[in-house]
């Protein structure tokens, strides 16, 4: 008569064969988290400071918010998207993951909130709705991130000379202006990303 196998050996088969399957689904849910946002940027696009996920759920908020009307150009045509790349990149290490963190949350939380979709996927419209129900939502992580995009959002709208003839701004009292040497550097590593 032949011995059958051990049970235990045949329960650690099993482990190594589920955790293997569940190492490659996890592997492939990440994937399918992370693919697709390349094609969400523009060829003047360069994400320095926040990966193209991040980069496109900025892109897709400022794009929202900030529509082009009337006079007034979109947000995104006065790439409001990339100088929040830029803030980004001379932030702090701390803040600046905390906002990567956000903006993770940012894209996927719709999903838990009754849209179809994540947020990059929306339609302008759906997406407007979202931004205003966090803004109009009680305190929270999710809300802060709302609130520290759209203050920077226009910020750097109304920083840009395109804008300021439509409020009826003259401009500043300062005729040459000075930007930080942060900015150059910056502006050194977006000439790279693009040239690449």
């Amino acid at each position: 008569m032949k011995p059958s196998a051990d049970p235990r050996r045949r329960r650690l088969l099993k482990l190594g064969l589920g955790g293997a399957l569940a190492v490659a689904a996890g592997g492939t849910a990440l994937r399918w988290l992370a693919g697709g946002y390349g094609s969400q940027l523009a060829p003047g696009d360069t994400p320095i400071a926040l990966s193209p996920k991040e980069f496109a759920v900025v892109k897709a908020f400022v794009d929202a918010l900030i529509p082009a009307s009337g006079a007034f150009p979109s947000g995104v045509a006065l790439g409001v998207h990339q100088r929040i790349d830029e803030e980004m990149w001379s932030a702090a290490a701390p803040m600046r993951g905390d906002m990567k963190n956000g903006l993770q949350l940012l894209e996927h939380a719709t999903l838990l909130d009754g849209f179809g979709s994540r947020f990059t996927a929306l339609g302008a419209e759906a997406r407007l709705a979202y931004i205003e129900a966090l803004l109009r939502a009680r305190p929270g992580a999710l809300q802060q991130v709302a609130f520290a995009l759209k203050e920077m959002a226009y910020l750097f709208y109304y920083a840009r000379t395109e804008t300021w003839k439509g409020i009826g701004y003259d401009g500043p009292f300062v005729a040459i202006p000075k930007p930080p040497d942060s900015r150059a550097a910056y502006q050194a590593l977006v000439r790279q990303g693009s040239a690449s």
